[in-house]
């Protein structure tokens, strides 16, 4: 069940007990829905999340959503992209961290990085999945994307403010 249901790869992955230090909350509950309902084509894909920070949303979405998508749908090619390469590199370790994780293969078998393929930006799965990690701004052009994850496109509030910021990470979007 949990190889379709983000809910439930959830509470296998991070059971809710005394021990659990990942709460799922009202709010993961929600993003966790809205995940599955862009997986299942129930929505428009394109959503955009807009929460306070420490809220969680960015290790639910560019971690947690990520590794599961690695698995439910083999094959699938991934971008996650932000301002801080530091943070998408930390994204991508934690992603291999999940997938290293005897519960992972329980629920999804022998999937895993690929020896030599697992460099720290791009990685590739033994079922053909793809994660690559690019900051914004840099090229996606030539590069299959079937799920694109943009955490933090600026890098403060003064930088997200600015027009000529909002325009050029636009223009990066809608252009590459």
């Amino acid at each position: 069940h949990a190889k379709a249901n983000f809910r439930s790869f959830m509470h296998i992955m991070y059971p809710q007990n005394s021990e659990q230090q990942y709460i799922i909350a009202d709010v993961h509950e929600k993003l966790i829905q809205l995940v599955q309902d862009c997986f299942d084509g129930n929505i428009n894909p394109h959503q955009i999340i807009s929460l306070p920070p420490q809220h969680g949303k960015s290790r639910l979405l560019s971690v947690r959503a990520v590794a599961w998508l690695i698995g439910a749908k083999p094959g699938i090619h991934i971008a996650l992209t932000g301002f801080s390469t530091d943070l998408l590199a930390d994204f991508v370790g934690e992603v291999k961290r999940i997938v290293e994780n005897p519960r992972y293969f329980l629920i999804f078998g022998d999937v895993k990085p690929m020896v030599g393929h697992d460099r720290s930006n791009d990685i590739i799965f033994t079922n053909q999945s793809n994660l690559q990690a690019r900051s914004c701004g840099s090229k996606l052009t030539g590069r299959r994307v079937d799920w694109l994850v943009v955490d933090d496109p600026h890098a403060g509030r003064e930088e997200a403010e600015s027009p000529a910021m909002r325009r050029r990470v636009h223009r990066w979007f809608f252009a590459d």
